[in-house]
């Protein structure tokens, strides 16, 4: 009796974990996305005002350094298109994810180089 009385304490606490800890994990989850997503969106206007102060092609070294030092630190390759969509500079040669569709960028979605199973 005392085994089937466990058996069944330990079912439900399971089971009672189990409903607790999915929605704490999916907030948990959706807070760190909304983080990532800020930062992400604080550099985007970050260097949209350095894009802008660089007005010639002189600048331009300038502004590809920093994008460099930000793909150095973080690991993100970064680039500063025009309005036609050419890449005016970038944090290293324009590579075929930036180059071969711009438009994915004003979309934020990754290129085809990097979508799984294409």
């Amino acid at each position: 009796m005392r085994a089937r009385i466990t058996a069944l304490l330990l079912t439900l606490v399971a089971c009672l974990l189990l409903a607790l800890s999915v929605p704490l994990a999916l907030s948990t989850a959706a807070r760190e996305t909304e983080g990532v997503f800020l930062d992400r969106l604080n550099d985007t206007e970050r260097f949209a005002g350095l894009a802008e102060q660089a007005t010639t092609d002189v600048d331009l070294p300038w502004l590809a350094g920093e994008l460099a030092r930000y793909q150095q630190v973080y690991g993100i390759t970064a680039a500063v298109l025009d309005r036609d969509g050419a890449v005016r500079t970038g944090s290293s040669p324009p590579g075929p994810s930036i180059a071969a569709d711009p438009r994915c960028a004003r979309r934020s979605r990754a290129g085809a180089a990097r979508r799984p199973g294409g």
